[in-house]
């Protein structure tokens, strides 16, 4: 009975966890809705305007807008985001984070929130010279007269800049060592990269230059100009051996034959006088 009973506060602690967050998740869609349509011509808490609100949310919107960039600047735009972050901190179940974990991470959230704000009023004076509000507000302002008065200008912007590292440090529980170590390391692969990138696009083109070289010799080899040969001038007996027909040497053996027998049947010539 005892365990049912545990088991049924929890849940229904559970279920309040929600319903805050439920309800934290509606205001802060609500504020960044009414800071994006903040309009310096509307009537809000600090400044007079026009009776009709150009704000998303309404004469509501002009008014939470108007307190918000005047107490805290830019920086207003930022805290629906830690809304959320604060409404899903309180529905997930209780970590086993240590005491010590705990207190650094509010130590840090509260240094980054002090040093975030003077520097942002120190470094960004211009950025809001047409608006009815300071860069970091009137927390800003304060913050920074602050440190100015004790630093100066320079020493104020170094000291806020140092508590904002610490303060990131403390409370997202950065080990600086391995960024440094993960950041060369992506350097290096890069590097290494556009080396062998570099080293495939100079030996394309060494291969093209070779081919063109290559080629630029073959044309020049072709268009050289030959020596002209004069034309062999043939053997006029050559050419008359070869135009006139040999005689068959049976037709030389019967012309002998004939010969012969002309000599040998010659009659003896008669005298008619005998």
């Amino acid at each position: 009975m005892a365990k049912k009973k545990k088991i049924s506060s929890a849940n229904g602690h559970h279920h309040w966890f929600e319903f805050l967050l439920i309800l934290l998740g509606a205001f802060s869609i609500l504020f960044l809705m009414a800071l994006i349509s903040y309009h310096p011509q509307d009537q809000g808490f600090f400044h007079q305007g026009q009776p009709h609100a150009a704000n998303v949310a309404g004469h509501f919107g002009a008014q939470l807008a108007d307190i918000l960039l005047t107490l805290f600047g830019f920086w207003a735009y930022c805290l629906p985001f830690l809304m959320l972050l604060l409404g899903w901190q309180l529905a997930k179940p209780p970590s086993d984070a240590s005491l010590l974990s705990r207190l650094s991470a509010s130590l840090g959230f509260t240094m980054i929130v002090c040093s975030a704000f003077p520097l942002l009023h120190l470094l960004g004076s211009s950025l809001t010279q047409d608006l009815l509000f300071m860069p970091a507000g009137y927390v800003g302002d304060m913050l920074a007269s602050s440190l100015i008065a004790q630093f100066n200008q320079i020493g104020a912007v170094w000291v806020s800049f140092t508590l904002l590292i610490a303060g990131l440090t403390l409370f997202a529980q950065i080990r600086w060592l391995q960024v440094i170590d993960s950041i060369g390391a992506y350097w290096v692969q890069l590097f290494n990269a556009l080396r062998k990138i570099i080293g495939v696009q100079t030996a394309r083109v060494s291969h093209v230059n070779i081919a063109r070289h290559k080629k630029k010799d073959e044309t020049q080899y072709v268009d050289q100009e030959i020596p002209a040969q004069e034309p062999e001038t043939p053997d006029e007996s050559l050419i008359l051996e070869r135009d006139i027909p040999k005689k068959s040497t049976s037709m030389a053996t019967n012309d002998c034959s004939v010969t012969d027998s002309k000599k040998s049947y010659d009659l003896p010539k008669l005298n008619l006088l005998d």
